[in-house]
């Protein structure tokens, strides 16, 4: 017995079975209480027997009891990977807002970002709930908004502008009358940024129930008139010339030329009709230039129809026509107009 404990403590002593003689007989290495209490750390009955692949562990100490390869290593808790709390705090899981400090803390007007965090109920930026609440916002240079047809200029024209040809076109020959077309030549202008100006539409009438009979040069003063660039045209008298006013003078008010563009024919982009009732020289024009067929005014500026018909002129005018006569239309209603390139523009000058 003696010599069995001997080698039993040599064994665990230095993990080596070839340090016990033959002599040790199995009474003596039996798994007796003696022998299982010189180790503190045995766990049952597969821990007491010898083992025969162990290996001298160099930072054995004088105890007697470290454990052997066959146990979980010293330095790591057996119980770490079982337990997930081990690994992180309980609370830290268990409070959302544990890692963002709660809006409420925050200072007022303090800029505090979203986050996912965030316990429910957090303070929200009252502007953002306010602007979220009203929808989007409004076009103010909506026509519908004004009662004015086009819309506002994206680029505003000058501070001079006194000349332009209408961006959207009215549809009709019925305008209401010169009255009605000179108002909307207001409305247009006033929608573009120019205000403080008095405004008439370039049109001859021959019976208007405002003006009676009237042509369209002595409507609109004696210029010169500035365009959407801040570009001069030639006087009243220049412009019922030879001269005229060159195309490229001719812009919207909102600085855009309008071009013929036959790949788009009846389109209003490129309608570089637009209505004046006049001959070249500004003076009111009968259809086919005889009296008695009656003016070339859509009924002064009353009708609609298509069986009245109205005198344009060309924005991007040439040799054969000019900017304020070259043909007269099918008819004064939309679908007659927009067989010759028409949609009902019009002329806009100012007088003062």
């Amino acid at each position: 017995m003696t010599l069995g404990r001997r080698c039993l403590a040599s064994l665990m002593l230095y993990g080596l079975v070839a340090s016990c003689s033959d002599s040790v007989g199995a009474d003596d290495l039996g798994t007796t209480n003696s022998d299982a209490t010189l180790r503190p750390d045995a766990a049952g009955p597969t821990d007491s027997g010898l083992r025969t692949d162990a290996t001298p562990r160099s930072d054995l100490g004088a105890d007697a009891g470290v454990p052997t390869d066959a146990e979980p290593a010293a330095d790591a808790d057996p119980t770490r990977d079982a337990d997930p709390a081990a690994d992180a705090d309980p609370a830290a899981d268990a409070q959302p807002a544990a890692d963002v400090e709660p809006a409420a803390d925050a200072a007022p007007g303090a800029d505090v970002g979203p986050t996912a965090d965030a316990a429910p109920g957090a303070d929200v930026d009252p502007a953002a709930d306010a602007s979220a609440d009203a929808g989007p916002a409004p076009d103010a240079g909506s026509a519908s908004d004004s009662g004015v047809g086009p819309s506002a200029c994206a680029v505003p024209p000058s501070a001079a502008m006194s000349f332009f040809v209408t961006e959207d076109g009215h549809l009709s020959g019925d305008f209401g009358g010169l009255i009605g077309a000179d108002l909307r030549c207001s409305q247009i202008a006033t929608a573009a940024g120019i205000t403080g100006r008095t405004w008439v539409a370039y049109l001859s009438a021959l019976s208007d129930a405002t003006y009676g009979r009237v042509d369209a040069r002595d409507r609109i003063g004696a210029g010169p008139w500035t365009n959407h660039d801040g570009v001069t045209t030639g006087a009243n008298a220049a412009i019922h010339g030879a001269t005229g006013i060159p195309p490229s003078v001719i812009l919207t008010e909102c600085g855009r030329l309008v071009e013929f563009d036959a790949n788009d024919f009846g389109g209003d982009p490129g309608a570089h009709d637009v209505f004046t009732g006049s001959t070249p020289q500004g003076t009111l024009e009968y259809i086919f230039g005889d009296p008695q067929f009656g003016p070339g005014t859509c009924g002064d500026w009353t009708s609609g129809l298509a069986a009245d018909k109205a005198y344009v002129g060309h924005t991007d005018w040439g040799v054969g026509d000019t900017w304020n006569a070259s043909h007269i239309t099918s008819g004064c209603d939309e679908e007659s107009l927009r067989l010759t390139a028409a949609n009902g523009r019009l002329y806009c000058f100012a007088t003062d």
